[in-house]
């Protein structure tokens, strides 16, 4: 029930359902809910969101393989969230 006009706030709570579906093994919805906060933060970046961003990414690195991680790595990438991309997508 959190308000998300109030982008910092509803991006901590997008992050605690990435961290909880990650944890379920749901690794496509964790993907995509990473991918959705890094689309809102996009704007008004804080250091404490990218780094939220960043932790998330590391959990999936087990899963890097999969599509839904590749797809986040080159929306993440996109946003400037990583360092690289597989692809030259920018």
């Amino acid at each position: 029930m959190i308000d998300p006009t109030n982008v910092h706030n509803y991006a901590h709570t997008l992050a605690l359902q990435s961290q909880a579906h990650l944890q379920q093994g749901d690794i496509a919805e964790a993907s995509t809910i990473v991918g959705d906060i890094a689309r809102i933060s996009g704007v008004n970046r804080s250091p404490r969101i990218t780094q939220r961003i960043a932790d998330l990414r590391t959990a999936l690195t087990p899963w890097q393989r999969s599509r839904a991680v590749r797809t986040l790595d080159d929306l993440l990438a996109h946003y400037r969230l990583t360092g690289s991309s597989r692809t030259n997508k920018s």
